[in-house]
């Protein structure tokens, strides 16, 4: 990305690198709408929450035994 150097300057960095990784503005991430209530959450979180609890095959409420390495 850089010519092969190990460092690049900020601007070179943010155009060729972070550019086409970043699908949002600045403004669109930092400048959110904070409608939702701060308790609620989304269809989404609520599903990855359930799956990866079920998954985890673990119960919140036991404490995991420690193991020392």
């Amino acid at each position: 990305g850089c010519g092969g150097t190990d460092f690049c300057p900020f601007q070179i960095f943010k155009e060729k690198i972070a550019a086409a990784h970043l699908k949002h503005s600045y403004d669109y991430l930092c400048n959110a709408s904070m409608e939702k209530q701060p308790g609620s959450k989304s269809f989404v979180s609520q599903l990855f929450e359930m799956l990866s609890w079920i998954l985890s095959g673990k119960n919140k409420d036991k404490a995991s035994p420690k193991v020392e390495l």
